[in-house]
């Protein structure tokens, strides 16, 4: 897609966010935003499909999907239905086709290595913390709750757990950075911002339909859209040859910043006298402790293979050093530049015509003196 059609898309995108908050809260004219934005998002990702035609389609598709149906649950949610209700099943679906997308994204970055996943499991453990701290926690114990109604509330954050999950092991796994995956990323930033927010204020009592938190799900399909108009959406999920450094530094950072929340809330309620999460706490350091034994075993077999390869290319490297050295002819090496400058002549020089390769070398034009 041209740039002036994804400039247009993003002014269309801000005024309806804007229109959004000024119009009257719950009322037709939100509702019709809502919806529509979820929609759009779902038509602008299957016509970019069909004008960039990328390599694995099908991931966009089930976003386009997905985002359908939240566009339906969106109209469905905003009639004020009881909760549970087919709004809820409609938005669960979506979650289901958004972890297939992002599952195959992954795979396409990283094949069969596990190192991704591991890596974003413990991120994702020790997020979980918090989700049970601030969001399942408050619900379990919640008595006015049906179960039906505690077993849909309780899905959102564990889809969202999920979606951190392959969204991390994306993250992970790709070292390829493009506008595309940026904005992708970022959707599903706004989701999770938007669906904690969402909990927070519905367990508190505060939210209301055309609540502020509101414009991160706008925010978040309006990404999506965005993410497939850029012509870099083909190459999402590949590979970069190489990662950075600097990269590694902040992966093992984050690992090990995540690796200590479980341990850090068990201490912070054992001062404050509170033992009621310790099980669940525990539980997770466990998980934590055998995914980062799994990481370590993986980084020491990696090593070990490295270790191996190199062995065996000093060894033909030796082998090929021999067999030169062995050859009753000169075999030499010259730099391909104006001077055919001598990058290496082999010790049988010497045995041929008397003189060392130092000496051969010292003296430019010997070949045609002699």
């Amino acid at each position: 897609m041209s740039t002036w059609v994804r400039r247009l898309y993003a002014m269309v995108a801000a005024g309806a966010v804007g229109s959004f908050l000024l119009l009257p809260d719950g009322g037709v004219g939100q509702a019709t935003i809502y919806a529509g934005m979820a929609l759009g998002a779902a038509l602008v990702i299957g016509l970019s499909v069909r004008a960039h035609r990328p390599p694995r389609s099908r991931s966009w598709w089930l976003l386009a999907a997905g985002c359908a149906l939240f566009a339906i649950g969106n109209t469905v949610w905003f009639t004020s239905p009881p909760f549970p209700s087919a709004a809820d099943a409609l938005y669960i679906a979506g979650y289901v086709l958004f972890a297939v997308a992002l599952q195959q994204f992954a795979r396409r970055g990283d094949g069969a290595s596990p190192a991704g996943l591991v890596d974003a499991l413990i991120v994702t453990l020790g997020l979980a913390v918090l989700f049970w701290e601030l969001i399942a926690e408050p619900y379990v114990e919640d008595s006015s709750l049906s179960l039906g109604a505690k077993l849909v509330s309780l899905s959102y954050p564990v889809l969202d757990l999920l979606l951190v999950a392959l969204l991390l092991r994306l993250i992970f796994t790709v070292a390829r950075r493009t506008p595309a995956s940026f904005f992708l990323g970022l959707a599903f930033v706004c989701q999770l911002v938007a669906d904690t927010g969402y909990a927070v204020t519905l367990l508190q009592g505060t939210f209301y339909l055309g609540h502020p938190v509101s414009v991160f799900y706008l925010s978040s399909v309006a990404l999506f859209g965005r993410a497939a108009l850029d012509p870099t959406m083909s190459g999402v999920g590949e590979k970069a040859e190489e990662t950075s450094a600097s990269t590694n530094r902040r992966r093992v950072l984050v690992l090990g910043l995540a690796a200590l929340l479980p341990p850090a809330m068990l201490i912070f309620e054992s001062t404050r006298g509170e033992t009621d999460d310790a099980a669940v706490f525990g539980i997770l350091s466990g998980m934590l402790f055998v995914l980062v034994l799994t990481r370590v075993a993986g980084l020491m077999s990696d090593l070990r293979q490295r270790r191996e390869i190199e062995a065996a290319l000093r060894a033909a490297e030796q082998r090929y050093r021999t067999l030169v050295e062995q050859l009753p002819v000169v075999v030499y090496v010259d730099a391909i530049d104006e001077l055919a400058t001598t990058q290496y002549i082999a010790p049988t020089i010497e045995r041929l015509t008397g003189f060392t390769a130092d000496e051969w070398q010292a003296v430019p034009g010997m070949w045609l003196e002699r």
